[in-house]
């Protein structure tokens, strides 16, 4: 039988540069930028699953004194090990599946080792926007106006993406009365405060989200290298 290895190369090292492409895209893209920045959300969440995985990925293989490319052996307990976890890594749910498989590789949560609150604060709205709307394609609905003439967003991670914006700035609070538009949450401002903030988090998991192969453009690059200054 002949020898055979597993090697890959996570989608998500690729990100950053259609980032960097769309932000250019959006900039000439008024008023229907807000579309752009939707696309953007979305591909920011997948680049931070895409740099866990393959972190998860290279944890497992170093544990067991393993390479990235390595003989397959199916008979060997380690290796049922491997494939075991991942297999978890690719049936995983979304952030919360992932959460649990890193903290149970390495024994400390996200949290923990980012160490950086407003920085989760940041990364879980993040994932909330996504998976409330953009990620199925769900109708974002708010039902009012109640006692006090307001509008209240039926998806409660939407309420907590609401609330969270407003405090950092991001959005207004509609006047009484005033329906609310879905749109206002895919501003070129909040776009790239999520976009920062999961930089922000890669280089603090000292993850790399850019490769020599993916080209970054320098604003990309410019953000990682102000990020680590600030550490």
């Amino acid at each position: 039988m002949p020898d055979s290895f597993v090697a890959w190369t996570s989608m998500c090292e690729f990100i950053p540069t259609h980032i960097d492409w769309l932000v250019e895209v959006r900039a000439d893209a008024k008023p229907s930028n807000r579309w752009v920045n939707y696309s953007i959300v979305i591909h920011t969440a997948s680049m931070i699953e895409g740099a866990i995985e393959l972190l998860i990925r290279q944890e497992i293989r170093e544990n067991l004194g393993k390479s990235l490319e390595y003989e397959l052996t199916e008979d060997e307990f380690n290796e049922r090990i491997v494939k075991n976890f991942e297999s978890q890594i690719i049936k995983a749910g979304g952030w919360d599946s992932i959460k649990k498989i890193f903290k149970t590789l390495r024994g400390s949560s996200i949290a923990d080792e980012v160490d950086d609150q407003e920085t989760m604060r940041a990364i879980s709205v993040l994932f909330k926007l996504r998976n409330a709307s953009v990620a199925h394609g769900r109708a974002l609905n708010s039902i009012g106006p109640n006692e006090f003439g307001e509008f209240i967003w039926e998806s409660n991670n939407l309420v907590d993406v609401e609330k969270y914006l407003i405090e950092k700035e991001l959005m207004e609070k509609p006047p009484a009365g005033e329906y609310k538009e879905p749109l206002d949450f895919f501003t070129d401002e909040i776009a790239d405060h999520l976009y920062r903030n999961a930089l922000k988090l890669a280089v603090k998991l000292e993850m790399s989200p850019t490769t020599p192969h993916s080209l970054p453009s320098q604003r990309t690059a410019d953000i990682i290298t102000e990020l680590r200054n600030e550490n």
